[in-house]
């Protein structure tokens, strides 16, 4: 009589995830990560133009006319750029098969995205 388990005691393991999706999805939340540590830089970068631009302390970069606004784009592209990264490769690890941890992946990177945005959006124009 056979009761449907293996005869080598070893319980059957979970359906197989695609490999690519697996790598896809490690590199997402590595990116969410790397957001992080970005941040941090563009901030450091952020200060050196100010000082750069010639503002006082505390000033926007948005005061400077056309190069603040131009060094504020690039640093807000600089912020962006690991989550958007991320977004794209939780997508495709997601349509691979990868499951809720690439669903996840991909939400965390777009919040994080539009985070920056609207961090730095509402910043520049405030000021």
């Amino acid at each position: 009589m056979s009761t449907g388990v293996p005869a080598t005691g070893v319980p059957a393991a979970r359906s197989p995830v695609d490999p690519r999706a697996d790598r896809l999805t490690r590199w997402s939340w590595i990116m969410v990560g790397l957001f992080f540590v970005v941040l941090v830089v563009g901030a450091f970068l952020g200060m050196a133009a100010v000082s750069w631009l010639g503002l006082a302390e505390g000033q926007l970069l948005s005061a400077a006319g056309g190069a603040g606004w131009l060094v504020a784009a690039g640093l807000l592209l600089l912020e962006v750029s690991p989550v958007a990264v991320g977004a794209v490769l939780g997508a495709r690890a997601t349509r691979l098969g990868g499951g809720a941890l690439a669903v996840s992946a991909f939400a965390v990177n777009v919040l994080l995205a539009l985070y920056a945005l609207t961090v730095q959006l509402v910043q520049l124009l405030a000021g």
